[in-house]
């Protein structure tokens, strides 16, 4: 990663936040996978933070740029992706290292009812010639990431991609392989725990 955007100080303030604030453990905990935990990792405790958005932004941002250096957006499922989305694709435009910017995309549960109809959410302007990097702040099966994906893909876009904020190391990256997405993480659930 760029140290320039996301440094080791930077790092370790966004692990500090993620340990005080999104880190919950005691309890049995039912996960978005279907499973169980008595350890839950709730990023968006951190990412509706503004100062928990700037860092983890600009860490998603330096870790996209790393592994698709002409990403042209972040898109995700709703909810838990829309703050990263926003957040990464602000860090883009305040990056003065790298020409051009990275928008966000918005992908819906369900197709909108009303209006245009779209489960996908993009501004107009944007290439569909530029690959997308599909986000999530808290990834175990990968699943939700891979629906996203999938509608990403329907739409017409390129996505080879997957980031996470917290990788639990419990299945997403074998899910993702399969639909040929390789999963980065600016953290594993280890890592985090400590």
């Amino acid at each position: 990663m760029d140290p320039r955007i996301f440094d080791q100080t930077d790092r370790d303030a966004l692990l500090r936040r993620l340990q005080r604030d999104a880190l919950i453990e005691g309890e049995e905990f039912e996960l978005s996978s279907g499973g169980t935990s008595t350890i839950y990792v709730d990023v968006r405790r951190v990412s509706l933070q503004a100062l928990g958005a700037d860092l983890i932004g600009r860490g998603l941002w330096a870790l996209g740029c790393e592994v698709e250096p002409d990403v042209g957006a972040f898109g995700g499922l709703t909810l838990g992706a829309d703050p990263l989305v926003t957040s990464a694709a602000l860090a883009s435009r305040d990056d003065r290292t790298r020409p051009g910017v990275a928008d966000s995309i918005i992908v819906r549960k369900a197709t909108k009812e009303h209006g245009t109809g779209e489960r996908v959410e993009a501004p107009a302007e944007l290439s569909r010639d530029r690959p997308v990097i599909a986000v999530d702040d808290t990834m175990t099966t990968g699943n939700s990431t891979l629906e996203a994906v999938e509608q990403l893909r329907a739409d017409g876009w390129t996505v080879r991609h997957a980031l996470a904020v917290v990788d639990r190391e419990a299945g997403a990256r074998q899910t993702l392989a399969a639909a040929d997405v390789e999963l980065h993480s600016l953290y594993t659930l280890d890592g985090l725990v400590e």
